[in-house]
């Protein structure tokens, strides 16, 4: 059996699913199949959109929530790239953030306090995975990291991003996270997203803290967002990082214009 952890604890409060049906036969096939009593959110795929100008994204929300998680990819290198969800089906998975837009267009926005798990050794700048088995419905997404092999589970409420993770059983497993991350794509580099000012300590072996503050994007205002987050199980050693350099058993770190966080080892 593998070791699940799970990052942060909560229960969802409330799903909403919508049925859109454009043509009478399929209607009338939706229809008969609700009158049989099938369930209206096997209906509802939350794919749609994430590719071909979309820029919808497949994780876990709750209608009119903020919490979003979903996972995150690399960044499109093609600096006419107007995928501003953070998110492109083919591209390696980076990890999961908590916040995000869906279906604006613009510059890219949000995709704030990622969280990635890495089993070995922690490599805060080595992020990327393939992906397999990946899928979602309302309120729920889940995917396999396949260069780590864990499988990583989302779902959220209002307020709340809830993560699971299953890691293999003989591995050390860590939680790496990024108090600074963003979405970073879409128009041009000086109105992309960025930090200027981030921080995040251990308060204590099952909870961590921090911050952030960004600018850029679509509505370029500056912003900034705090989070807290419990564990299900203590870490058993921690440290963190800021931009190439890794600072073994440190407690908290603060970044400005580059990256910066934490890793968790259990």
């Amino acid at each position: 059996m593998g070791k699940s952890i799970t990052f942060i604890r909560a229960r969802v409060g409330l799903l909403l699913c919508l049925l859109f049906a454009f043509q009478p036969a399929a209607l009338r096939e939706a229809l008969a199949q609700v009158s049989a009593g099938a369930p209206l959110a096997t209906y509802v795929d939350p794919f749609v959109g994430v590719d071909g100008g979309g820029n919808t994204v497949p994780g876990a929300k709750v209608p009119f929530g903020f919490a979003n998680p979903s996972p995150d990819t690399e960044p499109n290198p093609d600096p006419n790239s107007w995928a501003t969800n953070g998110y492109e089906s083919d591209r390696d998975i980076i990890g999961f953030s908590q916040t995000h837009v869906s279906g604006t267009g613009g510059e890219g926005k949000y995709g704030n306090f990622r969280v990635t798990p890495q089993a070995g050794e922690a490599r805060p700048k080595d992020l990327a995975s393939p992906k397999s088995d990946e899928r979602a419905e309302p309120g729920y997404y889940a995917v396999t990291l396949t260069k780590p092999g864990v499988r990583a589970e989302l779902t959220a409420t209002r307020l709340v991003a809830v993560h699971r993770y299953t890691f293999p059983a003989r591995s050390r497993a860590h939680l790496v996270i990024d108090a600074g991350s963003v979405v970073f794509t879409g128009g041009g580099a000086g109105r992309r997203q960025r930090p200027i000012a981030s921080h995040a300590r251990v308060v204590a072996p099952d909870r961590v803290e921090g911050m952030g503050s960004f600018i850029g994007g679509w509505n370029p205002s500056p912003y900034t967002l705090y989070f807290s987050a419990e564990l299900s199980r203590p870490s058993a050693a921690h440290g963190a990082w800021r931009g190439d350099e890794v600072y073994a058993g440190a407690r908290s770190v603060a970044g400005e214009q580059a990256g910066a966080g934490l890793y968790l080892t259990f």
